[in-house]
């Protein structure tokens, strides 16, 4: 598809064409630009109530666009869940200062996005062997990261969103249900001693009046895209303010997650280094990079992520969330 004919792609015309629903039950939905084919494999377990089933799905349009369209709005216990996310990722693709795919159009009615596809994530970096190749993008990585704190950052202190609600749950529905129902004794033990000593970590770090700009929940490999040599954030539906090394810290996790002893890894770690010596207040810039870390280990074991789970019959591995808790522990404990 042409630029030109890109422009012309109506997000309305597209969100009348899914408003049926039809998408559930198809590989593919015909429109008047295309088909839409679904990125990932559409939920549709029958089995989960209404409440807790997924209402987001993204298609591909051609080899030019991406399709992101929500389809409801109450999810558990939030009535706008969906729609707020909706709003947010519109925003912030409007927003010239947050690099992102351009936005090609948007409909408010049918709570749909459409946006040019990207030429690859950087994923496909992480079984690289080139140290060049890695140097190039993981430059451009951090740029993107520090140039946006640079531009939005504000005498205002907070944390990530996962090691915040860690500690205080963020829906108001959750106040009714306690960590002790889901845990064994011990575990709950473990649970409970980090949260303690998250806490009196995080008021040692708020001693030290940091700025936070602008930047995301998620960060990770495949929520960061590549194209004509620039680096843009992808999946932005949850927007915060924190430090630009927390944002390093989540990537580096994911790289760790993923392939702990890839090149990649081993660079972005020897990266991260050198500019925690370059950073006058050295120490607080291992708290903001171990942040972003122990916010990608606690994202599913927050207690809105763990009652879910229960609650719609899927599996907890219990042994990775311990394992994930003894991490945080040894990063609060390194910093």
């Amino acid at each position: 598809m042409t630029p030109e004919k890109l422009k012309l792609i109506s997000a309305s015309v597209i969100g009348e064409s899914l408003v049926k629903k039809d998408f559930l039950n198809k590989s593919s939905v015909e429109t008047n630009y295309g088909s839409l084919i679904p990125i990932r494999k559409i939920d549709t377990n029958s089995t989960l109530p209404e409440k807790y089933q997924n209402k987001k799905v993204m298609f591909w349009l051609g080899e030019s666009a991406v399709v992101i369209h929500y389809w409801g709005e109450n999810y558990v216990e939030d009535p706008l869940y969906f729609r707020n996310l909706y709003q947010n990722s519109k925003e912030i693709y409007i927003n010239e200062l947050i690099p992102t795919p351009d936005l090609i159009d948007f409909d408010d009615k049918n709570m749909t996005l459409v946006i040019k596809r990207a030429e690859n994530d950087l994923s496909i970096y992480l079984s690289s062997k080139k140290e060049n190749e890695i140097n190039f993008i993981l430059d451009k990585s951090f740029n993107l990261f520090r140039s946006v704190w640079e531009k939005s950052k504000e005498e205002k202190m907070g944390f990530p969103r996962y090691v915040s609600s860690f500690l205080q749950p963020e829906y108001p529905f959750l106040k009714s249900r306690k960590i002790d129902d889901y845990l064994s004794r011990d575990l709950m033990k473990t649970y409970k001693s980090v949260q303690n000593e998250l806490t009196n970590y995080l008021d040692e770090v708020k001693k030290e009046n940091f700025e936070n700009g602008f930047g995301f929940a998620d960060v990770k490999l495949d929520n960061l895209v590549e194209d004509k040599d620039k680096i843009l954030f992808i999946d932005v539906e949850k927007p915060e303010k924190v430090n630009w090394l927390t944002l390093v810290g989540q990537l580096y996790q994911d790289a760790v997650s993923k392939g702990n002893n890839s090149l990649f890894t081993k660079m972005l770690k020897e990266k991260s280094e050198k500019i925690f010596n370059k950073e006058k207040k050295q120490k607080l810039a291992v708290c903001h990079f171990n942040l972003g870390r122990m916010n990608r280990l606690l994202l599913p074991y927050t207690l809105r992520n763990i009652s879910y789970n229960v609650e719609t019959n899927n599996k907890i591995d219990f042994d990775r969330l311990n394992k994930s808790l003894k991490e945080v522990q040894t990063l609060l404990h390194l910093s």
